[in-house]
């Protein structure tokens, strides 16, 4: 080996361990000036996992601020109801899961960020024909606490009309009912159903045993995140619509979807 040979190669090595350090200083540097952005979140599941730090609604949330290297996020897992109150008390720089702008006093709430998919579920081997309301009249129906007043007035007229019609203020609950026999029908949304098949059920009942019916608009709703300040919730838009383009957005949900 010449001495040109010799000396080139102990240049690229200084070169190449040169590169390494700025890299690691710049990626250093950059982590520690990012300003702490303090989140709140729900416990419903598979939407918030506290135990997990994730879920289908921190995942989104985690994919939106890809696009804004410049915060550093940290999750504080509550009620929902309480997410409001923290959030305009000032303990918090951001809220998920806010249903319009007119639950916030003084905040202002992103574009619409996140989906439900409501749905009838019913036993595949019951072979009901459900395509309208009125098909659940005379059905035993049970769904989630509040659902006579958020799924449109045709629903709530064939609800009220109904006498084995339940709500429950656990989710959950209505899975168990339909797996039992004690309900014809459920309206639950579409990934709580594929979760609680995986965790509740431990994989004793197959999806491809559950009939899907699509009665309501798919997504069935949106809600948004909250925040105090106007400057971020812009920057947030801006990032929310590049996650959506890329299509980021839609990998979280389909990573949660299971096989329905």
């Amino acid at each position: 080996m010449n001495k040109f040979t010799e000396n080139g190669n102990k240049m690229s090595r200084v070169s190449l361990r040169q590169l390494i350090f700025v890299f690691f200083f710049t990626t250093v540097s950059s982590i520690s000036s990012a300003k702490e952005i303090l989140i709140g979140a729900g416990n419903f599941e598979p939407f918030f996992m506290q135990k997990d730090q994730a879920g289908i609604f921190v995942d989104l949330i985690r994919e939106v601020f890809k696009e804004l290297p410049q915060y550093q996020l940290k999750f504080r897992f509550m009620g929902n109801y309480r997410l409001v109150i923290e959030l305009e008390a000032g303990r918090l720089d951001a809220a998920a899961n806010i249903m319009q702008a007119s639950d916030l006093k003084n905040g202002v709430i992103s574009n619409p960020m996140f989906e439900f998919t409501d749905v009838v579920i019913t036993l595949k081997r019951n072979n009901f024909v459900i395509n309208h309301f009125s098909d659940l009249q005379n059905k035993s129906l049970d769904t989630f606490q509040g659902a006579k007043s958020f799924l449109g007035k045709e629903f709530t007229k064939m609800a009220e009309a109904n006498p084995k019609y339940k709500e429950h203020a656990k989710v959950d609950s209505t899975m168990g009912k339909l797996i039992l026999g004690r309900a014809d029908a459920i309206i639950i949304d579409l990934y709580m159903a594929s979760h609680y098949l995986k965790t509740l059920f431990k994989g004793k009942v197959k999806e491809e045993e559950l009939q899907i019916h699509y009665l309501f608009p798919v997504p069935t709703a949106a809600t948004h995140m909250g925040f105090m300040d106007p400057k971020l919730r812009d920057e947030f838009n801006a990032a929310l619509k590049k996650t959506r383009a890329s299509g980021a957005y839609q990998a979280v949900y389909q990573k949660y979807k299971g096989r329905f």
